[in-house]
């Protein structure tokens, strides 16, 4: 998507808030009831966008609800919903991808195996791919080169875990960003809060990636421009106008 085209996106106005369109991609409230009120919190912090991550086998309905439990916070914030899901092998990946596909607006892939790394750093289905923070798989060298997704870094654990786990976290985190920027991918950054204690502000989150080793202009596009045009491009992707890549059902004109 070009920029122009990107900045007359329907449903979200870039050009208006180029300073202020900070993307938390992902909460992870711990029960239902923490929802809207951590809308109303990541309003607080800054955010003008905010990742909801559901459960991938959320029915149609509990979907419905949940988007209507939030509708009321636009305009000030954007909230889209996100799968993340953690397959072992190969044949559970392709199969959880288009299931889950159409349904969210962004899907995640926790990589839990080299098999599933290999494949979602590739599959251009995947808007993100992310690594757990207490050992194996990484962002190898080999996944590097070959991926086409954004690498996503979630600081939940650097936030709440404490002595040898965090400096553990600290340290593996910041060879995958080292290895994914070195390789020309970009960053995508997500809170991964569970509840209100865990929400973190756009300058504290940019704090954490700096000390990760990520520059000012690779953290301001982690939690913006990267994620408002991938949720942009979804969302049109998602519209029954759509067919395929660049083809799209014309709207008759009304007489």
């Amino acid at each position: 998507m070009g920029r122009r085209e990107a900045s007359r996106s329907s449903f979200w106005r870039v050009e208006a808030t180029p300073r202020s369109a900070f993307v938390d991609l992902s909460i992870k409230p711990r029960d239902k009831s923490l929802i809207r009120e951590m809308c109303r919190n990541a309003i607080r912090l800054g955010f003008s966008a905010l990742g909801l991550t559901l459960d991938p086998s959320a029915t149609p309905e509990e979907m419905g609800a949940v988007k209507s439990m939030v509708a009321d916070f636009k305009p000030q914030l954007e909230v889209f919903t996100r799968a993340e899901i953690a397959p072992r092998k190969r044949r559970s990946l392709l199969n959880m991808l288009s299931q889950v596909r159409n349904r969210f607006e962004v899907v995640s892939v926790r990589c839990v195996s080299n098999e599933v790394a290999l494949v979602a750093a590739r599959d251009r289905r995947v808007d993100s791919v992310l690594f757990p923070c207490d050992g194996n798989p990484r962002m190898s060298l080999g996944v590097a080169s070959i991926c086409r997704n954004p690498l996503e870094v979630e600081l939940q654990p650097l936030i709440m875990d404490q002595g040898e786990r965090r400096r553990r976290c600290f340290l593996l985190l910041s060879q995958d960003l080292r290895r994914a920027l070195a390789a020309g991918l970009p960053v995508a950054v997500s809170s991964g809060a569970r509840d209100l204690l865990q929400q973190r502000s756009p300058l504290a989150l940019s704090s954490i990636l700096a000390a990760l080793g990520v520059g000012g202009s690779e953290a301001a596009k982690a939690m913006g421009s990267l994620v408002i045009s991938r949720l942009q491009a979804n969302r049109r992707k998602l519209s029954h106008h759509y067919l395929e890549e660049g083809v799209a059902v014309a709207k008759r004109p009304s007489c």
